[in-house]
């Protein structure tokens, strides 16, 4: 599909060229000589790759703690996270475990990830291969005010699976939710609304 000038016009004006990314020197030791520092493939990538400083089997149905041979100090206000990539989510079924995996800024241990493996096959993991990605954020540490009562909001205290699978539609009437404009009943409840 081709744009015309206009809707580019129109893209841009939403969508503004964002400002340079912002950068921050980030205190890097190597805690072994084999160790790869963090790396970004392109620019513009969010991502810093993490490699393994290890020859490790991961076994199907299993989690293991891999050593990337460094350590940092995140900038204060910032946190890292350690997240899967997704060429071996895809291809080889393998995650980051606890992902995203939380490098705090008062954190200068070594980077180790919890590497899982969901596939059926045993993956080898070689010494220099990117295992994972960290993703350094702006961090807000909220001031916890206990309340007698929470602001009423249209979700309210639904959770877990309270928004279905397919698309829905609100019930006006009472805050329920309809499974869908074909079957009028309430996802929660079971009530014909």
């Amino acid at each position: 599909m081709t744009l015309s000038r206009r809707e580019d016009d129109h893209i841009a004006t939403m969508f503004p060229a964002p400002a340079a990314p912002r950068t921050a020197q980030l205190p890097c030791r190597r805690l072994t000589e084999t160790a790869t520092l963090p790396s970004y493939q392109r620019q513009g990538d969010a991502g810093a790759d993490l490699y393994s400083d290890e020859d490790v089997d991961v076994y199907a149905s299993t989690v293991r703690r891999i050593r990337t041979g460094c350590a940092f100090k995140i900038p204060d206000g910032y946190v890292g996270l350690c997240c899967s990539r997704s060429g071996l989510a895809e291809k080889h079924k393998l995650c980051v475990f606890n992902a995203p995996g939380i490098i705090d800024s008062n954190y200068t241990g070594p980077a180790d990830v919890l590497l899982a493996n969901f596939g059926n096959s045993t993956y080898r993991v070689r010494r220099g291969d990117r295992i994972a990605q960290l993703v350094i954020v702006p961090v807000v540490q909220g001031v916890f005010v206990e309340v007698a009562a929470l602001p009423t909001t249209d979700r309210g205290a639904l959770g877990f699976g309270s928004s279905g699978i397919s698309k829905q539609v609100g019930c006006a009437q009472r805050g329920h939710v309809v499974k869908s404009q074909l079957d009028p009943t309430c996802i929660h409840c079971g009530c014909a609304i």
